[in-house]
């Protein structure tokens, strides 16, 4: 009985915590910015690209990272791609929008799905 509460008190939490992730991912207002631009950095041996992002929001130019670096620089630079702006916070810098923002509460849903499913299974 104590593994059945432990592993569905696992599984509803990691829930909420995933609910919290996709919130927390939703934040600010799409805005379309332009790649000005890429950062590298090293990771096992492996060049990586971030695409560095420009957009001018209500008249003022404001510039942040893309939150996915790629092995290759993409998308070109001039591409203008979605990006999110917290206008509750204007000093903040963009955030590459896209499906990577997702992939982290998904996987969290899913583990927490299979806590449930096992604690039920147990049951």
């Amino acid at each position: 009985m104590g593994m059945l509460v432990l592993f569905g008190a696992v599984g509803v939490a990691l829930w909420a915590l995933a609910v919290f992730l996709l919130l927390q991912a939703r934040r600010g207002i799409l805005v379309d910015a332009e790649v000005t631009g890429f950062t590298t950095f090293i990771d096992r041996g492996q060049t990586m690209y971030t695409p560095q992002l420009k957009a001018v929001i209500d008249g003022r130019e404001v510039r942040g990272t893309s939150s996915l670096a790629k092995s290759w620089e993409s998308p070109p630079v001039g591409t203008v791609v979605r990006a999110r702006y917290r206008a509750n916070d204007p000093e903040a810098p963009l955030v590459g929008a896209g499906t990577t923002e997702f992939i982290l509460p998904t996987v969290i849903f899913a583990l927490g799905a299979l806590c449930l499913a096992f604690a039920t299974v147990m049951h």
